[in-house]
């Protein structure tokens, strides 16, 4: 695995459009295995099903190939794969420099 990236924008800004697709698959199983987490309270259970909602809007989008990929939508990405834990985070950011 390589380093973490230091500003996931930056890298996905630079990146080919799969390689945003599967930063976005990433962070979407990342928040599908905090969910299993048995001591995670409804509430978080509900903010992580409206962050994959909105990560899966980005992929949706992203299928057709005349999208425009976006600093605004690179950006809205980020942001929402920020939520991921720290951990989770981390090796998401270090598959951008792989």
């Amino acid at each position: 695995m390589g380093e973490p990236a230091a500003d996931p924008g930056s890298e996905l800004r630079a990146a080919k459009r799969q390689r945003v697709i599967a930063y976005i698959d990433s962070a979407v199983h990342g928040f599908t295995a905090m969910a299993r987490d048995p001591e995670m309270c409804t509430e978080q259970k509900a903010r992580i099903n409206n962050l994959i909602h909105y990560l899966a809007g980005h992929l949706i989008g992203l299928a057709d190939p005349k999208e425009p990929l976006t600093e605004s939508r690179i950006d809205g990405i980020v942001e929402l794969a920020g939520w991921l834990e720290p951990s989770l985070a981390a090796q998401l950011s270090a598959e951008l420099t792989r």
